[in-house]
């Protein structure tokens, strides 16, 4: 029986169709394919198939689903969209569909296991880009894949099987045309944190969503945004550093004043610390410096042993940048890039898990389908958080003996599903200092949330205590549909109007 690959691009491979050179990656670095090619009449692991036409690509693939290959790679020349009923045959037969329009993919068995960084793509051409200024800066990724148009196995897929199977891969790269699943990649975000890695992603339009809500939840759960490819590039050279700066600890290997002050700056900037160089850590130098004093040098070749130093310059120069790839030397240009990829690398595990809280049983206080306040407040003292004295009251002398109970001034509203706005209803009387004025308000409440809604469900008056001073909160619970439930808590009353956004 044939032994099924555990991931695609292990084991052997094989190209089908018109030419591998459809596959944009294999043309960037020919050789990394060759060797792993299945000889004639074996079954490959992976299967490559490239056509120019649609005619062409459905005999291609129905020869692939019948040999039952486990991985097929689908590049270029196919239609956007497979149909439904390929897709539940490839299903049926155990095979898995990347792409269709993949420009490739790299993994350890393809690159002898270099860099400790994944790079999962959707598309194409930025896939390819990146690779190309990888390779032009010497940058070596652990797995980077084009998934093209996803319709069967994803970006998230692959992520979650590398982070269970190997553990040398330290951060995570995604290139997404649109974020759809964002609770999954939070889910997984939190999952590679607690394992020690890192997540970024770079989205390539965020037309139509609350970038507020995306950013906060972005920035609870670790992920750092990236904004150009050049910065995967950058990010992938930080975290090849043998010893990452879990402390944010740099020191500088430069004999000029000025420089180092520079870098003493932006540094405190970035919110990362310099250190004495007895102290370790990661040292940057200028690559302009290269071959500066003895003093220098001999700090250089030491923390070169320890793969600790890592180089930048006063700004972009593709001279340098083909100088550090020809020394092979790790080399970010520019300050501000490289301390951005620095912080990336160096944010403790602690700081990213700070948000991370017991999860709680909701289902020890199951609310209704339409709570109101009152619902909303019993939730709340469940779980220990302070609610005012109150008492829900279903009749007129219930009222009376609950304000007595609780203590003048007190409170009263309609508690109805119906009426969320209770202000604007004229449903709540405040600072009620008797039982004659309780008695007034109870029919005169009960009045107007019948006028505001005659179909209304009154769920009875709440009384509650009044309190004075201090300031008056809301919290608001929604779900959202990429991200899933999402908590907002911002300032309540007429300072709303001034301050409507919350903290998410």
């Amino acid at each position: 029986m044939k032994k099924t690959a555990l991931f695609p691009g292990e084991g052997t491979i094989s190209f089908r169709g018109c030419s591998s050179e459809l596959f944009g990656l294999s043309a960037i670095a020919p050789a990394l394919y060759s060797a792993l090619t299945a000889p004639s009449g074996d079954i490959p692991d992976t299967v490559f198939l490239a056509a120019k036409s649609t005619a062409e690509a459905a005999t291609l693939l129905k020869e692939a689903l019948d040999e039952k290959i486990p991985w097929v790679v689908l590049g270029r020349g196919w239609p956007r969209r497979p149909s439904a009923a390929l897709l539940s045959e490839a299903q049926r037969r155990g095979v898995r569909l990347i792409g269709p329009r993949s420009e490739g993919l790299l993994t350890p068995t393809l690159s002898g296991g270099r860099g400790n960084t994944v790079f999962l793509a959707e598309g194409g051409s930025l896939f390819l880009r990146t690779m190309a200024m990888a390779k032009s800066r010497n940058v070596s990724f652990l797995y980077a894949l084009s998934f093209g148009a996803v319709w069967d196995y994803s970006p998230l897929d692959a992520a979650k099987e590398i982070l269970a199977r190997d553990n040398r891969a330290s951060l995570f790269i995604f290139l997404l045309e649109k974020l759809e699943k964002g609770r999954e990649l939070l889910d997984f975000a939190a999952h590679a944190v607690r394992e020690g890695k890192r997540v970024a992603l770079l989205p390539l339009t965020r037309a139509g969503v609350d970038e507020r809500l995306e950013e906060a939840a972005y920035r609870q759960y670790g992920i750092s945004l990236l904004s150009e490819p050049g910065e995967i590039v950058d990010s992938a050279v930080a975290f090849s550093l043998s010893l990452r700066p879990r402390e944010k600890k740099l020191f500088f290997l430069s004999s000029d004043r000025e420089r180092c002050a520079l870098l003493r700056q932006r540094i405190l900037d970035a919110g990362l610390q310099e250190a004495k160089e007895k102290e370790g850590g990661i040292a940057l130098a200028f690559l302009e410096d290269h071959t500066l004093s003895p003093r220098y040098s001999d700090a250089k070749s030491s923390e070169e042993k320890r793969g600790n130093i890592l180089f930048t310059s006063l700004e972009d120069s593709p001279a340098l940048e083909k100088k550090a790839a020809d020394l092979s030397l790790p080399f970010i240009p520019g300050v501000g890039r490289t301390l951005a990829a620095l912080k990336l690398a160096a944010l403790p595990r602690d700081e990213l898990l700070k948000w991370e809280r017991e999860r709680v049983d909701v289902s020890k206080c199951p609310l209704p389908a339409d709570p109101t306040e009152y619902d909303a407040k019993i939730f709340l003292g469940r779980y220990g958080i302070p609610i005012a004295k109150e008492r829900l009251c279903r009749s007129l002398p219930e009222a009376e003996a609950a304000a007595e109970a609780i203590g003048y001034p007190v409170a009263m509203k309609v508690m109805s599903p119906s009426i969320l706005h209770k202000s604007e209803a004229r449903v709540i009387a405040l600072n009620l200092q008797d039982e004659e004025e309780v008695r007034n308000a109870y029919g005169r409440t009960l009045e107007k949330a019948r006028l505001a809604d005659s179909k209304a469900r009154i769920q009875g008056v709440l009384i509650q205590e009044m309190i004075r001073g201090g300031t008056e909160w809301r919290i608001e619970l929604r779900r959202d549909r990429r991200f899933g439930p999402v908590v907002e808590m911002g300032i309540a009353g007429v300072y709303r109007e001034i301050l409507p956004d919350g903290v998410l």
